[in-house]
């Protein structure tokens, strides 16, 4: 049988692809309820899909062969199976939708029903829920979100008090909910302005006329953060450790704002809940990284370091579809290459490879195999890895381009290599990246590797040599101590 185009970019087999494999046998309870599945029978279908489950990258995953297994003997129609997998994408779209709701995050049911209970009249099931979630947020620990959750629930609550004319009630709900309004806000404002400043490379000329940066930055925040450290000392540690986060992002020129965040912070951990203790892992690591690229001593360390407990308290960060992202695989395995804690590096590969999504894992092997084997000098496997990665972000083919420029430097193949650097340049002109620090490094790469092979060609030139070094040195540039040492080697050559 003629198979036509293959559905492994269909917008639903991608979603398919996210799920796990409890997740797959609920997906199929789901699509198998009458009160979801508005009468339409896609139980067969997704039967017919499972044989392809978890990749979807068997190229016999067409529509003609999902029809054939469907409609046996029949002439194959589009039109039919182009409604089938719509309506089945648009039952999997609910399914995500129950997840989220199932995950209960931000007291979504609780709300959810005081508000129905309430407009219902069923006053003693709505206050039993108030009376447990109040015992519950008590109890907790302190979470990223808090004030933003708690201002949501105590409007459910106060509308629930206005619904039955509980005036006393609702005058002492009422306060606590004014005081979250201003903590909420305070809340967003601070860590979205951290959030902005640590995309800072990314930045279009006109995004900064469109922050609202200047409007409290007259000692409004200093005063705000004040007065609730008078009123609740504990939710200005929270804001505070907000606060000083934000100054560590806005100002990475001035490190003792790092300092004073992180040592504010681990004084503070104790109070926090595990996922604001993931966030401000995370931002710091963010921050040190920063910092590290910037060229400032010791903080390649620093952020190693935090990172190795980010992993060994298992606070890293997931994606939505609770995978690890590809970045923060990346990041955290070459900078662990980059201090020569090889070893580390390759059993964080082994270990968290498998928590890649399906569809990037067998490149981000190839990835991380081309880089340990230029590490070890083997550098024919290095290149074989290397010609198979196939991650379609520009990131990821720069390291490779680096890679196999070393490579060749490394081999004395010079002649291929300035014809290898010329393609390089171009790749990096013709490439639309908004991240001006990073080309900015790899375009120092080229050009100072460029200068050492033009050295190596020439001959001896120790002074040449060193003006070289001098420059590596003050300047970012990609795989610096790489180049650093094989300028250092011809310095050592030409004496």
């Amino acid at each position: 049988m003629k198979h036509g185009k293959g559905l492994a970019e269909n917008s639903l087999i991608r979603l398919l692809r996210t799920l796990t494999r409890e997740e797959w046998n609920d997906f199929g309870k789901f699509v198998a309820s009458p009160y979801f599945n508005k009468g339409r029978n896609h139980t067969p279908l997704l039967e017919a899909l499972k044989e392809f489950y978890p990749g979807f990258n068997d190229e016999r995953l067409t529509k003609e062969y999902l029809y054939s297994k469907l409609f046996p003997g029949r002439a194959y129609k589009d039109t039919v199976m182009k409604s089938m997998l719509s309506r089945l994408d648009e039952t999997a779209g609910e399914y995500l939708i129950q997840c989220a709701f199932r995950k209960n995050d931000h007291l979504i049911k609780e709300r959810l029903f005081i508000a129905e209970a309430s407009d219902r009249g069923l006053r003693e099931r709505s206050e039993s829920v108030i009376r447990k979630t109040d015992k519950f947020l008590a109890e907790k620990k302190t979470g990223v979100l808090d004030f933003l959750t708690v201002r949501d629930y105590l409007d459910a609550v106060c509308n629930h008090h206005v619904n039955f004319n509980e005036r006393h009630e609702l005058a002492e709900r009422l306060f606590e909910y004014h005081s979250c309004i201003v903590l909420g806000f305070l809340n967003e404002y601070l860590i979205t302005e951290g959030s902005i400043y640590s995309q800072r490379n990314f930045w279009k000329p006109e995004s900064r006329g469109k922050s609202m940066f200047e409007f409290l930055d007259d000692g409004t925040i200093d005063l705000m953060l004040n007065a609730i450290k008078k009123r609740d000392p504990g939710k200005h540690a929270v804001l505070n450790s907000f606060n000083m986060l934000r100054l560590a992002m806005r100002s990475p020129e001035n490190d003792d704002h790092y300092y004073a965040v992180r040592d504010y912070f681990y004084s503070n951990m104790d109070k926090l809940d595990v996922e604001f203790r993931k966030f401000m892992m995370n931002s710091l690591n963010v921050i040190c990284t920063t910092k590290s690229v910037a060229g400032k001593p010791g903080f390649l360390m620093e952020a190693h370091k935090l990172r190795r407990k980010i992993y060994d308290e298992n606070l890293y960060l997931f994606s939505v579809h609770k995978k690890l992202r590809i970045s923060e695989f990346r990041t955290a395995f070459i900078e662990a290459l980059a201090l020569g804690e090889t070893e580390w590096a390759e059993k964080y590969f082994e270990e968290y490879i498998n928590r890649i999504q399906p569809s990037e894992r067998l490149s981000l092997t190839n990835y991380c195999k081309a880089r340990l084997a230029l590490v070890r000098g083997d550098f024919d496997s290095a290149l074989a890895f290397a010609h198979r990665v196939r991650i379609n972000q520009i990131t990821f083919k720069l390291d490779m381009r680096s890679l196999v420029a070393q490579v060749y430097y490394a081999t004395g193949s010079f002649e291929p290599l300035l014809s290898y650097l010329d393609a390089y340049s171009k790749l990096l002109d013709n490439s639309r990246m908004q991240n001006e620090a990073l080309k900015r490094s790899h375009s120092n790469f080229v050009k100072y590797l460029r200068r050492l092979v033009n050295l190596q060609l020439k001959g001896k030139d120790e002074a040449e040599a060193a003006a070289l070094l001098g420059a590596v040195k003050e300047q970012p540039v990609t795989s610096k101590k790489w180049l650093m040492k094989r300028i250092e080697e011809q310095m050592r050559y030409a004496k």
